[in-house]
C-alpha cells in the first residue's frame, strides 16, 4: 500500500512539473538514471548566443536531464579558442536552466590540432590489389584512395587522403587453394615503372619478360588519412588533454561516440584493405615473434598452401589488436572523465556504431562493445535488444539506453514503449532525415510536443519499482576470434539469429 501511495504521489508531482521552473532536474531524481537528449551544433549555435532558441525549448518543453552535445559544423574544432569560448556560454546557460551537457570531447572533433601536434601520426590504410601477367610478363596495377566520412564529418572535412605511396610490390603464383608454397618473391620499386604515386593514385607498370607470364603481380599501396591512427602513440595523451582543455566548465560528462577505425560500410568484402599503422606493425611483430604484417596481409587475403593455420592465427591476431586497441582508447576516455570531471560525470554516448555485431563494425572497432567502458549501457539505432540487455548486465546499469532517431516524429512513441517492456529508454536524437520536418529544430519540437513527453515521465516510473536490469533466463555466448575470423565458414556468425528466437519464443536472451 505505502508502495502505490508513493508511485501516486510521485507521478501526481513529475506530470505537474513545469520544466522551465525545474532549476534541479539533473538532482531532483537522485539515483535514477538521467533522461536523455541530443543537441547537434551547426553555425547558429555559434552566432552571439545562438545556444539559447535550443536551450530554451529544451528547458520548457523536455524533462531531458542531459544533452549529448556534439559539433557538427564546418572548420571549426574543440581546441579553438572561439569554440571552448562559445561552448562555456552555453555550459553555463543550460546549468541555469537546471539542464547538464555532456560534451563530445572525442579527437575526431580536434584532428587538425592532432595532425599539427604530430604531424607523423596520421592513420594509414594498406590497399592490396592484383594482376596476371600477359603473355610477354607485361602488366599494370592502379589503386586509388578512399574517400570516408562519416557523421563527425558530415559538415567538415572528411576522412581524406592525404599521400600515397608504393608499400610492397610482390610476385607470386596461385592454384586453388590459395598462394603456391615457396612462390611469393619481392620485386624492388627499381625493377618497375611508378605511374603514379599520391593523394588520389597508386600505379605502376611491370615488364618482366616472357619468363614471367602467368604469374600474379600484387601491389601494396599505402593512404595516409586525415585522422590519428588508432595505435598512435601520442593518442592517448591528445584525448586526455582535450579533457582538460574543458575540464574547468561544469559539465555534466563527456561524451565519445561510435569510436574506431573510419568507416567502411560493406566491411570489405573482398578483405584487401587493412587499417596499418608503422606503430601498428611493430606491435604486430612484437606479439607475433618477428612476423611481417604487410607481409601477412598476402596470408590474410590469399590464403597460401600449407599455411592454412599460420592463416588464421594472423587474422586472429591481427582482429584482435584491433579489439583490443579501440577497448583501450574507450577505457582510457571512461577514466579520464572521471578524473577531469568527478565520479558522478556520465560518460556517452555508445559504442556501437553500424549498429549490428557483423562484418562493418569489426573493421570499425573489433566489435569492442562489451569492453568499452560505461556506467550507463548505451546502443544506437537499431542495436539488437540482445545486446541490449547484455550491456546492462555487463556495466551494472539497471537500463540500457538507445539513441534513437527517425524521420516521422510519430515512431518516438512506439520506440518508448518498446523500451519500457525490455528495460531501456531513449536518447532522443532529432528526428533525421529531415524529410518530414524540415530541420532539426523543429523535428525537435514535434518530438517533444503533444504527449511524448509525457509519457517519457511516466516510463521514469518504473525507476522507483526497478533498479537492476531485465531478467533474461538464456545468455547466447558467442566465440569473438571465430565470428572475426573469415577464413572459415563460421566467419560473421555471432548468434543474433539464435537470441532473437529466443526472445520471439518469449524468452529474452543476452547475446555475450
Amino acid at each position: 500500500m505505502r508502495t502505490s501511495v508513493l508511485l501516486f504521489l510521485t507521478f501526481s508531482w513529475l506530470a505537474s512539473l513545469s520544466f522551465a521552473e525545474n532549476e534541479g532536474r539533473s538532482d531532483s531524481l537522485e539515483g535514477t538514471p538521467p533522461i536523455l537528449g541530443c543537441w547537434f551544433w551547426h553555425e547558429s549555435e555559434f552566432e552571439p548566443e545562438g545556444y539559447r532558441p535550443y536551450l530554451d525549448l529544451i528547458a520548457e518543453k523536455s524533462p531531458f536531464d542531459i544533452l549529448t552535445t556534439s559539433l557538427r559544423v564546418k572548420d571549426r574544432e574543440l581546441v579553438d579558442p572561439e569554440t571552448r569560448s562559445q561552448v562555456k556560454e552555453a555550459v553555463e546557460y543550460a546549468r541555469s536552466l537546471g539542464v547538464g551537457i555532456a560534451l563530445d570531447l572525442d579527437v575526431r572533433l580536434a584532428r587538425g590540432g592532432f595532425r599539427e601536434k604530430f604531424p607523423d601520426e596520421q592513420q594509414w590504410m594498406i590497399r592490396l590489389r592484383d594482376v596476371q601477367l600477359d603473355e610477354l610478363g607485361r602488366g599494370e596495377i592502379s589503386i586509388e584512395s578512399a574517400y570516408l566520412s562519416d557523421h563527425y564529418t558530415h559538415r567538415t572535412t572528411p576522412y581524406i587522403p592525404l599521400s600515397g605511396r608504393v608499400e610492397r610490390i610482390f610476385l607470386l603464383e596461385r592454384g586453388p587453394g590459395g598462394v603456391l608454397p615457396g612462390t611469393v618473391h619481392e620485386i624492388d620499386r627499381k625493377d618497375c615503372e611508378v605511374v603514379a604515386e599520391g593523394t588520389d593514385e597508386v600505379s605502376i607498370r611491370v615488364d618482366l619478360g616472357k619468363n614471367y607470364a602467368g604469374k600474379t603481380l600484387c601491389l601494396a599501396a599505402g593512404f595516409e588519412h586525415f585522422t590519428p591512427a588508432v595505435f598512435a602513440p601520442h593518442l592517448l595523451e591528445y584525448q586526455e588533454g582535450l579533457l582538460e582543455l574543458y575540464g574547468d566548465l561544469p559539465l555534466a560528462g563527456a561524451c565519445k561516440d561510435e569510436w574506431g577505425f573510419p568507416p567502411d560500410f560493406k566491411g570489405c568484402p573482398d578483405k584487401n584493405d587493412y587499417w596499418y599503422s608503422t606503430y601498428r606493425a611493430e606491435a604486430y611483430r612484437e606479439e607475433m615473434d618477428g612476423r611481417d604484417l604487410i607481409r601477412d596481409f598476402l596470408l590474410m587475403t590469399y590464403g597460401e598452401e600449407g599455411k592454412e593455420a599460420e592463416r588464421v592465427k594472423a587474422i586472429n591476431h591481427f582482429m584482435r589488436m584491433s579489439y583490443r586497441r579501440n577497448g583501450e582508447i574507450e577505457t582510457h576516455f571512461y577514466r579520464a572523465t572521471k578524473k577531469v570531471f568527478g565520479q558522478d560525470a556520465l560518460v556517452a554516448t555508445h559504442p556501437t556504431w553500424y549498429p549490428f555485431p557483423g562484418v562493418q563494425e569489426f573493421k570499425k572497432n573489433g566489435l569492442d562493445w562489451w569492453i568499452a567502458k560505461r556506467d550507463l549501457a548505451q546502443t544506437d539505432e537499431s542495436t539488437p535488444y540482445s545486446v541490449r540487455t547484455s550491456l546492462a548486465k555487463k556495466w551494472g546499469s539497471r537500463i540500457w539506453c538507445n539513441m534513437y532517431y527517425s524521420e516521422d516524429p510519430e515512431d518516438y512513441v512506439r520506440e518508448m514503449w518498446r523500451g519500457a517492456l525490455s528495460g531501456g529508454r531513449i536518447n532522443y536524437h532529432p528526428p533525421w532525415p529531415t524529410t518530414q520536418t524540415g530541420s532539426l529544430m523543429a523535428g525537435q519540437k514535434a518530438v517533444l510536443g503533444s504527449d511524448r513527453m509525457r509519457g517519457e515521465v511516466r516510463v521514469r516510473l518504473l525507476d522507483f519499482i526497478s533498479d537492476t536490469p531485465l531478467d533474461c533466463p538464456v545468455a547466447v555466448i558467442f566465440g569473438h576470434a571465430a565470428a572475426m575470423n573469415w577464413s572459415h565458414a563460421n566467419y560473421a556468425e555471432t548468434g543474433v539469429a539464435l537470441a532473437d528466437g529466443f526472445w520471439r519464443s518469449g524468452r529474452p536472451a543476452d547475446l555475450i
